[in-house]
């Protein structure tokens, strides 16, 4: 058997030193060493694993330690003749290919022992040493024992691929060091020797970009940082040089001759950059200047060469928030191990500047929720031809995240100027297209960004004219919910998504309190009633913030309506009871949440979170004096967003218990009426 196996490897598996010049002047064609494609090679492959089934396995598996103590007690150098290369290369590919019958009997830390003189090579030869050969096959070796490589030897596993992509190491070497590493992430993506050997491994992969030639390669490569920066974005605070960004933008910028996959493996790279300064993280990494330059650079390029469709296009379904990607998406792409494998799912859309532009949107959005106030000049004034952009749209159709951009842009701009000034002249062009998406049928995300919007609009509306221009929206959006809306039937039957319809109503309410009750009585047969329906309306809602604008809206309405029956108070107590209990609920609740949205944001390319615009939203529905409770996070006190609702219910209540209702037949509750609802009302209360 022994015998069989060295005529095996002689014939098939000991490459010509003419081959292995070849594949030195130009390693990017064979990843993984030279020779691997022939009829010849794989002829001889097949050959040696049928010698390791049985029964021939026991003494093939004797002869590859036989000769494992040979090549011990021969340690190969630099200056060593090409034969002795060649040999040694075959026995590494034995080590690889035997690897399943070699596993029982040898331990992979004796496997690192005898590599060892071949790994140091990768720093001890020439450029084009033919001895380099070991090093190389040495990782196809690692690559092949992944899934058996211990905890403890993964250290120094990744302490050889660091060595491997260093900048003084041959490109031949370095191209070799992607293939395992690809593997490893799959297999020990959670384990801490990450962390000391991540960043250098990242810089390592942007500075080998720049000698890349191949579009399938660069490709390889740009998957691999984009997986690395990924599992950084965790917990990590990577911060990429000007230097390598340099790099990814002169490569954007280069003839794509990969069918539109280089573009969109960029893409990746940067939003994965990005999302380091998600403003969940903390301490958070600022968005730093050149990064923001490029982005915006790559963002620019992909606007400039979109052209307006007539319907949504796909691959960013998920980009607002989700999470999620269908399987055929840029996003689901962006994970896959082989430019082929990614190709085959972006399929046509693969050479379309349409997936180049949605993959560039998202990327807009990620800006939009990282970067500072004060880096907001270059995006300010990006702003108007963003929305000559969007009015280009047939039928007003946008394509998907276009809302997400505008209503990053409109937090933005309130971030940037309290009073939102810059912002009133926009009104116009910004509610026209929120009026071409909620005239349309669909009850979608666009609907609900078009809520958003228009609660911003209605905020900062600082003028008659601007409240005007919001308030022609709104009203026949209240009139619909008055005329339409029951609390006995489920919610997918009304029109219009609830949640961002009912902050809209509060926002009015907190921010044009007189405008609000004078289009209410004129829309409502009965304040009361309608208060009565907010307040049943209330226990549809998740958030703290939105329940307590709900029912601070209802005490309103009750008051201008004569002051609320005991049905009213009744369902008032206990929709209180409900949001003080909700709001100290803590422990298990929001850790499930919390796992649940990881697991979420698992399935697809991530985003930071829309901290500016969620707390933006939620400070419209709140007075002055509660927005200074907003975290950086976009999360808000909620503590005292319930001290305060809880005194504006005692308000009330002392306000009706003075007000001399005689109850009963509608009419206002009376002052022992109310203090019997009190006394059986929740704990909390």
């Amino acid at each position: 058997v022994g015998g069989l196996c060295e005529l095996g490897c002689a014939a098939a598996l000991r490459l010509p030193a003419e081959e292995v010049r070849d594949w030195l002047s130009d390693p990017e064609d064979q990843l993984l060493g030279p020779g691997g494609a022939t009829d010849l090679r794989q002829a001889g492959e097949h050959f040696v694993r049928a010698l390791a089934q049985e029964p021939l396995e026991a003494p093939l598996v004797q002869h590859i330690a036989n000769r494992m103590r040979e090549e011990l007690e021969r340690p190969l150098t630099a200056s060593d003749a090409f034969d002795a290369v060649a040999r040694k290369d075959a026995f590494l590919s034995l080590l690889s290919l035997c690897q399943p019958q070699l596993k029982p009997h040898l331990a992979f830390e004796q496997l690192l022992s005898f590599s060892s003189p071949a790994a140091a090579l990768a720093v001890q030869a020439s450029g084009q040493a033919p001895c380099l050969l070991l090093p190389v096959r040495l990782c196809l070796v690692i690559r092949s024992w992944c899934g058996d490589i211990p905890s403890q030897a993964v250290p120094t596993v990744l302490q050889w691929m660091e060595t491997f992509l260093q900048e003084r190491c041959p490109k031949a070497v370095r191209l070799a060091a992607l293939g395992p590493l690809r593997e490893l992430i799959g297999r020990f993506s959670d384990h801490e020797a990450w962390a000391q050997s991540q960043a250098a491994l990242i810089d390592g992969c942007m500075a080998l970009l720049a000698e890349l030639k191949a579009p399938e390669v660069q490709w390889r490569c740009l998957n691999l940082v984009h997986l690395f920066l990924s599992e950084e974005a965790e917990s990590g605070r990577y911060e990429i040089t000007e230097r390598s960004l340099q790099r990814l933008l002169l490569l954007w910028r280069q003839p794509d001759s990969g069918e539109g996959l280089i573009c969109l493996a960029l893409l990746d790279v940067l939003r994965a950059l990005v999302l380091m300064s998600c403003r969940s993280k903390q301490p958070r990494l600022p968005l730093s200047p050149p990064l923001l330059a490029c982005a915006l650079a790559v963002i620019s390029d992909c606007y400039a060469l979109h052209r307006p469709t007539g319907g949504a296009t796909a691959g960013t379904g998920a980009a607002a928030g989700s999470g999620g990607g269908s399987p055929g998406s840029a996003e689901s792409a962006a994970l896959l191990a082989g430019a082929a494998e990614a190709a085959c799912s972006l399929g046509d859309q693969g050479s379309s500047s349409a997936t180049i532009f949605d993959s560039g949107c998202v990327l807009f959005i990620g800006v939009l929720r990282t970067v500072d106030s004060g880096q907001a000049a270059s995006l300010v004034g990006f702003f108007p031809q963003l929305l000559e952009h969007y009015s280009r749209s047939p039928g007003g159709s946008l394509h998907d995240g276009a809302l997400d951009v505008l209503v990053e842009y409109c937090a933005l701009f309130v971030e940037v100027a309290p009073g939102a000034e810059p912002l009133q002249r926009f009104y116009g062009p910004i509610l026209q297209l929120c009026r071409g998406c909620l005239e349309g049928a669909q009850k979608d995300r666009n609907c609900e960004l078009s809520f958003a919007l228009l609660q911003i609009l209605l905020a900062y509306a600082g003028t008659p004219e601007a409240l005007a221009q919001v308030r022609e929206l709104m009203v026949p959006l209240l009139n619909f919910w008055i005329a339409n809306y029951s609390p006995q039937a489920p919610p997918s039957t009304f029109r219009y998504p609830l949640h961002p319809l009912l902050q809209l109503f509060c926002t009015w309410h907190a921010r044009h309190p007189q405008d609000f009750r004078q289009q209410f009585k004129v829309a409502a047969s009965s304040l009361a009633q309608v208060a009565l329906l907010l307040v049943a309306s209330c226990r549809l809602l998740r958030p703290v913030v939105a329940r307590a604008a709900v029912l601070d809206a209802a005490l309103a309405l009750a008051k201008d309506g004569g002051g609320g029956d005991s049905t009213f108070w009744r369902e008032v107590l206990q929709a209180c009871g409900e949001v003080i209990a909700s709001a100290s609920r803590k422990g298990a609740s929001m850790l499930l949440v919390q796992t649940l949205q990881a697991l979420r944001s698992s399935l697809a390319t991530k985003l930071p979170v829309p901290a500016r615009s969620s707390g933006q939203l939620q400070c419209c529905m709140l007075p002055q004096e509660l927005q200074q409770g907003l975290r950086g996070d976009g999360t808000m006190d909620e503590a005292a967003v319930v001290r305060w609702l809880v005194a504006r219910l005692a308000a009330a209540l002392q306000r009706a218990s003075g007000s001399g209702g005689s109850g009963g037949g509608g009419a206002a509750a009376s002052a022992a009426e109310l203090q019997a609802l009190i006394a059986g009302a929740s704990a909390e209360v």
